[in-house]
């Protein structure tokens, strides 16, 4: 007899954030960094994440830390790829990078979904 799990799946969402909306991110991400590991802040300057203007479009979930500085927008950035450890996303699955031994940081990096990949 199998065991089923009677637990649901939680959303990693935070108010009206809708996974779509990371996918212009993380299309940036892709085209810059591929499936390397990635620090928050390698993420943010490379992606000009604190500029609106030069940025690609990021989720609501990072606007209000976006405005507070960069200390902000790194630790909510870093809080929400670590909700979305797993998921897929459009083309990609975000996962865990490890560690950045440089900088004592964990890593992130993207792999495309298994539908995805040829």
């Amino acid at each position: 007899m199998k065991a089923t799990s009677t637990i649901a799946l939680q959303t990693p969402l935070r108010g009206d954030e809708r996974l779509d909306e990371w996918q212009p991110l993380l299309d940036a991400w892709w085209n810059r960094f591929h499936d390397e590991p990635v620090t928050v802040d390698e993420l943010r300057v490379a992606l000009v994440l604190d500029l609106p203007h030069d940025s690609p479009a990021i989720p609501t979930s990072l606007l209000r830390p976006r405005r507070k500085g960069p200390g902000a927008l790194k630790r909510s950035l870093g809080g929400r790829l670590a909700a979305l450890v797993g998921w897929t996303i459009g083309r990609f699955v975000v996962c865990d990078g490890g560690r950045d031994s440089r900088h004592d940081v964990r890593a992130w990096r993207l792999q495309l979904a298994k539908s995805d990949v040829q």
